[in-house]
């Protein structure tokens, strides 16, 4: 075994598992299947070991592989608790079931809690607002006419933007140190940048913009890329990944879709203050969250291997397969597993996270009587209950039975959450306007 720790909380190596290590207690488990196997042709108890093997030894060996590797990576982990799943490649590949019996090769990176807090010196904590404009009510109509309008897809785009119709365009940047390509938008809605750097362009094909280009985007792309800034020196290359163009609707006939009769008791204007009040706290909500994040996280320095973030995903994917609910988007799991190592390094060292048992049954409780999904008969039910130290216990006991440790993880992140506000202080208000914002809703 040979692990090494390029960061505090990534642990990267290779663990070798020898043929003795595995092939007596293999050897073991074969014995005892063949004294329970009946095959037709066998007596029972006489099934040849080499048959046994080669219909049922697969799994008897991986998960006694498993064992011996988790065994390992324990050991070579020193008692730092994983974070996550293990990501490994095995060499060979395909199990070998009968003699002779080969050396399996591991090479595998794992997450782990870090020996010590993560730092988090020179965080600079930004809180995005809005800054109206006159004209923001007029360019919410034209959005809306364009997302309740006629969509033409376009393989190659115009020379000249048409007059009667809008475009939007999706566009990707392979930006480097990202875990996924980012996403732009452009269109005639905002123009965020010249048409020229587009005009001619075909769906699929990746050509050059100056950075300063893409100076109306930069608080949009520092949620992935914290540093980033439009006057930095190298080109930046986009490719055009779809384009359109838009008949909008009419305003009338949007009035009609949006049920604008339905809500008579208020005049028109208020109507559209406050559609767009709505959209535009959402957005917001959105990116101050990610931003909080993202800002913290470069701080901490926290970059986790593509593979390993992958690997993770699709087990994520797997675990979710068939269940009711959202399922988060990879670059939400992404920022999600980083938190996790980052709270992680908090929740294990700082005395003020820790939650003990008796008030994880306290917070829990208090969680439950101030449920407003409980029913009547189920509120009556608590109310007898916290009469009486014992049976409350009980009751705790076998509520947090199955899902204690789930019950004190989600407890402790709120309280992280709320220690890393007191600690980080109030974070610097920067006003956007709405152009600004709705490049995130296109």
């Amino acid at each position: 075994m040979q692990l090494h720790f390029p960061r505090p909380y990534l642990a990267e190596g290779e663990i070798e598992i020898p043929a003795e290590a595995y092939e007596p207690l293999y050897r073991q488990k074969v014995r005892e299947l063949r004294r329970e196997l009946a095959l037709p042709g066998f007596r029972p108890g006489q099934v040849p070991i080499d048959l046994i093997m080669a219909r049922h030894g697969e799994p008897i060996l991986l998960e006694i592989l498993s064992e011996r590797f988790l065994e390992a990576l324990h050991q070579g982990l020193e008692g730092r608790k994983l974070v996550g799943y293990p990501f490994y490649i095995r060499i060979p590949e395909a199990l070998q079931v009968q003699p002779p019996f080969p050396t399996y090769r591991y090479t595998v990176k794992v997450l782990a809690v870090p020996p010590s807090p993560l730092p988090l010196d020179g965080v600079r904590l930004v809180r995005y607002t809005y800054e109206p404009h006159p004209d923001d009510i007029l360019l919410y109509q034209r959005h809306l006419k364009a997302a309740f309008g006629t969509l033409e897809p376009l393989e190659r785009l115009p020379e000249t933007p048409p007059a009667d119709k809008e475009l939007i365009l999706r566009l990707r940047w392979e930006a480097p140190g990202t875990p996924e390509p980012l996403r732009l938008s452009w269109t005639t809605l905002l123009t965020p940048f010249p048409w020229s750097h587009l005009a001619g362009k075909k769906v699929g094909e990746t050509f050059l913009v100056p950075p300063q280009a893409l100076a109306p985007y930069t608080e949009i792309i520092r949620l992935a890329l914290p540093d980033f800034s439009p006057l930095s020196a190298a080109d930046i290359p986009l490719t055009l990944v779809s384009a359109a163009q838009v008949q909008p609707m009419p305003l009338e006939e949007l009035k009609t879709q949006l049920d604008f009769a339905g809500l008579s008791d208020l005049s028109e204007e208020e109507i559209w203050k406050g559609l767009l009040e709505r959209h535009v706290t959402r957005l917001l909500e959105k990116l101050n969250n990610q931003a909080r994040q993202a800002q913290i996280l470069h701080a901490a320095g926290i970059q986790l291997p593509e593979d390993l973030v992958q690997y993770n995903y699709l087990l994520y994917l797997r675990q979710r397969s068939g269940q009711n609910g959202h399922l988060r988007a990879y670059e939400d799991y992404h920022a999600d597993l980083a938190w996790q190592v980052l709270f992680a390094s908090y929740a294990y060292h700082e005395p003020e996270l820790q939650i003990s048992d008796e008030e994880l049954h306290n917070l829990v409780w208090e969680r439950l009587k101030a449920s407003k999904n409980l029913s009547e008969d189920t509120q009556a039910l608590l109310h007898r209950i916290e009469s009486s130290q014992a049976d409350r216990e009980a009751f705790l006991q076998a509520f947090l039975e199955n899902d204690r440790e789930g019950w004190r993880r989600s407890l402790q992140l709120e309280r992280f959450d709320a220690w890393l506000n007191q600690r980080l202080g109030p974070p610097q208000e920067r006003p956007l306007p709405a152009k600004v914002l709705f490049l995130r809703m296109l």
